[in-house]
């Protein structure tokens, strides 16, 4: 009576277990399979009599890694529960994918007498994520495509979402503002990027640019900040993004530094402005003279004075178009330096005899004894000496002291020039040495000249791999001081600098 009932439950077992929708697999503790329902059958298309008695393996693809078939052992003959995933073989030699649970059936003792295995075919989803897998990759590989193209563009390129945010920048784009792309993203364009004085405007040109109010603003000149605080202008070419729905979604801009050019403009301008002052001033002098010495019969004091003016207003033309055309060559790199040793000592002395004359000012001259030679242009370190020094009496009107202290520091041969004049303001140092730069003050004005000696200065003092700089305190004085390297042969041993705490100090 007790077999036929538990006869009765099996087969009531096995008919319910052919219902179910996921395949049902036992076997032995060998792994030797007893029992197999109709949906086994179905996904792997063996027939029950060829499954019976045989092992698992039998559906084996060589596609699952031997360590997962380890991993299974170890872990239901520990009396554990198994899951995980097999990539099988049907019947016919057609792959697919179970994802398994295998626990172990125990007797009373607690011995495992039977393994079962409930296995779910997920082939579909596995095709599912290898076909979302290979969309993902050919996605990525076609942003990695637009971002190549993206970054190789010569304008810097920018995306700023409706919200005002960065959402896209290429490598150009962070170089020209001077942080690392990742750095950009998702700050607002407005707040980070743009200096205060120019924000309202600019957030009103974003709106009617996201309005499509205005098509000239598709191109526009505005100024960004970079991450050290440098202003620059930028040349912007603007197109609206729209998502699938044709919503404006943000703004794409491409931008050309022009700081460069504006700077050049500008230069032009001045240079204009400069050279028709400058020339007009002389030529009007000459002609003026020139008419009168036509026109007029004049006592001979009168007549050789007038002439020497001429001849004074001539050098100073020819002096300016000199500079005019000695800036142009060296900064074109056409310029050619004829180096030789030479004392600067010596060249000091060649200049000061230009003001043997010279009434209102004193010249004292400081220098170590010796000093090393250095390697040089004799013509151009002469010119940077003869600049240096008629700066120093031009903006010392009232006369005084001008010192020239010669030293060795390092391996360089230092030389400071100092005043005792109007000295310059604190805002105007660091443009000294831009061409065409004037001091603007009234009393600087007064005394003119074309803003071209410094730019010389510091481009004989760097084309003979020098520095040059200065230290001023308006209304006090200036120190105009520069370095050459010296000669490595004719370095004396030793470093007196006791000169340079002298000049500091007079």
């Amino acid at each position: 009576m007790v077999e036929n009932i538990t006869k009765m439950n099996v087969d009531k077992l096995k008919k319910i277990l052919d219902q179910i929708q996921n395949v049902v697999v036992i076997t032995d503790i060998d792994g030797n399979i007893n029992y197999v329902n109709k949906k086994f059958l179905q996904v792997s298309g063996y027939e029950y009599k060829e499954i019976i008695g045989k092992n698992p393996r039998l559906l084996k693809s060589g596609e699952t890694p031997f360590e997962a078939y380890k991993e299974l052992w170890d872990t239901v003959l520990a009396g554990k529960v198994w899951r995980g995933e097999f990539h099988n073989k049907k019947k016919t030699g057609e792959l697919y994918w179970e994802r398994a649970t295998i626990s172990p059936i125990f007797d009373e003792k607690g011995n495992i007498t039977d393994l079962v295995a409930i296995k779910e075919d997920i082939t579909e989803t596995k095709r599912m994520e290898e076909d979302l897998k290979r969309s993902e990759e050919e996605v990525r590989k076609e942003r990695d495509k637009a971002q190549k193209y993206f970054d190789m563009a010569g304008a810097m390129m920018i995306v700023i979402d409706k919200d005002q945010s960065v959402r896209l920048v290429n490598q150009k784009g962070a170089e020209i503002l001077g942080y690392q792309e990742v750095e950009m993203l998702g700050k607002n364009w407005f707040d980070h990027f743009l200096p205060q004085s120019i924000k309202i405007e600019a957030k009103e040109v974003f709106e009617k640019l996201m309005r499509e109010e205005d098509e000239a603003l598709e191109y526009y000149e505005n100024l960004i900040v970079t991450k050290n605080g440098e202003e620059k202008i930028i040349e912007w070419h603007n197109a609206v993004l729209r998502n699938e729905k044709n919503e404006i979604t943000g703004i794409l801009s491409a931008g050309q530094d022009i700081t460069h050019r504006k700077e050049v403009e500008r230069m032009k301008s001045e240079l204009i402005n400069t050279v028709s002052h400058e020339l007009r001033t002389p030529l009007a002098s000459i002609m003026g003279f020139t008419e009168l010495l036509l026109l007029r019969e004049l006592e001979e004091n009168k007549r050789k004075k007038y002439l020497q003016t001429m001849y004074k207003e001539a050098q100073r033309l020819t002096n300016l178009i000199n500079d005019f055309l000695d800036i142009q060559r060296m900064e074109s790199g056409k310029q050619i330096f004829e180096k030789k040793e030479l004392r600067l000592e010596e060249v000091v002395d060649e200049v000061l005899e230009l003001y043997a004359n010279e009434r209102t000012h004193e010249f004292v001259i400081k220098k170590d004894r010796d000093l090393p030679f250095i390697y040089g242009d004799a013509d151009k370190i002469k010119q940077l000496f003869t600049n240096l020094i008629s700066n120093a009496i031009k903006y010392s009107p009232e006369g005084k002291r001008v010192m020239i202290c010669i030293y060795q520091k390092d391996k360089n041969v230092q030389v400071a020039i100092k005043d005792d004049g109007l000295g310059i303001p604190k805002e105007a140092i660091p443009q000294l040495f831009k061409k065409f730069y004037r001091v603007d003050n009234s009393d600087h004005r007064k005394i003119g000249g074309t803003g071209l000696g410094l730019a010389i200065c510091k481009e004989i003092v760097e084309a003979h791999l020098g520095k040059i700089w200065v230290e001023s305190k308006a209304g006090i004085g200036s120190t105009f001081i520069f370095t050459l390297p010296a000669s490595e042969k004719t370095l004396p041993e030793g470093n007196n600098e006791s000169l340079e705490e002298s000049i500091v100090s007079a």
